[in-house]
Formats: structure tokens, sequence, C-alpha cells
């Protein structure tokens, strides 16, 4: 199972069917992952034979609407955002410079 399928499943756990409500026709969760994966393959560097850095640090940027209905969920979100990144970064053998953060 993919990444993107285990962390939208890890969703519908998470509230219930509470992010399908707010994000009905907006913009996705899964939506986001996907671009933050790609964020992470963009912006590999490598550092040494093996070692392959990726950012730490992601801003989710989003228009005012999406915002607003997102922020109540902001920090569930970015948690289950941040494990995914973690996830998809081990499968890819890539490393971080300290702890996955995402911020909206």
């Amino acid at each position: 199972m993919g990444v993107l399928q285990t962390f939208e499943r890890r969703l519908g756990g998470l509230v219930e069917g509470a992010f399908a409500r707010v994000f009905k026709s907006d913009v996705q969760p899964a939506e986001i992952a996907s671009a933050l994966q790609r964020e992470a393959d963009d912006r590999k560097e490598i550092v040494a034979r093996g070692r392959v850095l990726v950012p730490n640090a992601y801003i989710v940027q989003l228009g005012n609407h999406d915002y607003q209905r997102l922020e109540e969920w902001a920090e569930p979100l970015g948690d289950e955002l941040a494990a995914m990144v973690r996830e998809h970064a081990a499968e890819q053998g890539y490393s971080f410079v300290g702890p996955v953060t995402i911020s909206f």
C-alpha cells in the first residue's frame, strides 16, 4: 500500500469523516500530501554517498477560504502530514536534519 493510501486511511480514522465534510469540494488533504511528497523529491540534496537530505520544515500556503475551513484541523492534519512525509522519506532512503514540521 502506498504512502498516500495509508495517509488517507489514517486520516479517515482520525476524525471519522470530519475531513470529508470539511474538504468536500475544495483543497483535499491528499492533494496537500502529494504536494509535500513532490516538494521533498524536488528539494533532495545528495550530501554524501548513500545520504540524501530533504527539507524537514514545510509551510503549506492556502487561500483564505481553504485556510478558514482547515484552521480548526491544522494541528492533527499537520501531524498526519508530517508522519506521511517521514514515511515517504523512509521509503526513498531520505534523511532529515531535524524533526519534520508542517505549518499552515
